[in-house]
């Protein structure tokens, strides 16, 4: 049997052991926390919309025009903004912090349903969501939607119109660039936004002439 003073000895070495290994925890958590609160803050992320007008349009017709679908290409589909740091090759880089508020197919549907719709003095035009029985179906497939710094912002998409039989009765490539009027990314925004806006005044165009 081991004496009293073995024992009581074996355990005031493990009292200091546990005391030792405690204040080595406490000491490293306060270190954690410490370099915790000196990492500079991070900004909050800034979140963009595009909203075109177009002027008034009569297309000389009532039938119903269906967009289809919307469809973007590679990294372009993400929400950051998208910018050109080279052309041979072409490069893009994604932003971080300056994001689309939704996916970008989404977004440019939306943008361009709502200023078709509130332009159209006659033509029916909806989604999938808001109308049926369509005569016309539009198709869109966005191949540019991005920016060089201090130059111009990029927007170019294929614009195909079918009729209820599926017959092409329109396709065309739109390609716009719209010139920075300063460096900050809002002016990226805006300018894509009037290059949008001048490819859909075309689109009007032709809409009216497939009819």
């Amino acid at each position: 049997m081991k004496s009293l003073t073995n024992m009581t000895g074996q355990q005031t070495a493990k009292t200091k052991r546990l005391s030792i290994g405690r204040t080595a925890f406490l000491g490293a958590s306060l270190m954690a926390l410490a370099a915790c609160s000196s990492a500079p803050a991070r900004d909050a992320d800034i979140f963009y919309d595009l909203r075109p007008e177009l002027a008034e349009t009569s297309y000389g017709s009532s039938q119903v025009l269906l967009v289809q679908s919307v469809s973007v290409k590679g990294i372009q589909s993400a929400r950051p903004l998208v910018v050109e740091t080279a052309t041979s090759p072409v490069q893009l880089q994604d932003v971080r912090g300056h994001l689309w508020h939704e996916a970008p197919s989404s977004l440019i549907e939306t943008a361009i349903t709502d200023a078709l719709i509130a332009a159209s003095q006659d033509l029916v035009i909806g989604t999938n969501d808001t109308v049926d029985n369509e005569d016309l179906r539009l198709k869109i497939i966005v191949s540019k939607f991005h920016f060089t710094p201090s130059q111009a912002a990029h927007f170019a998409f294929d614009a195909v119109l079918k009729n209820k039989r599926g017959q092409i009765i329109s396709s065309k490539r739109y390609d716009v660039s719209e010139p920075l009027s300063g460096t900050d990314y809002s002016d990226a925004v805006i300018a894509l936004e009037k290059a949008m806006t001048k490819a859909l005044k075309a689109v009007q165009k032709d809409i009216a002439a497939a009819l």
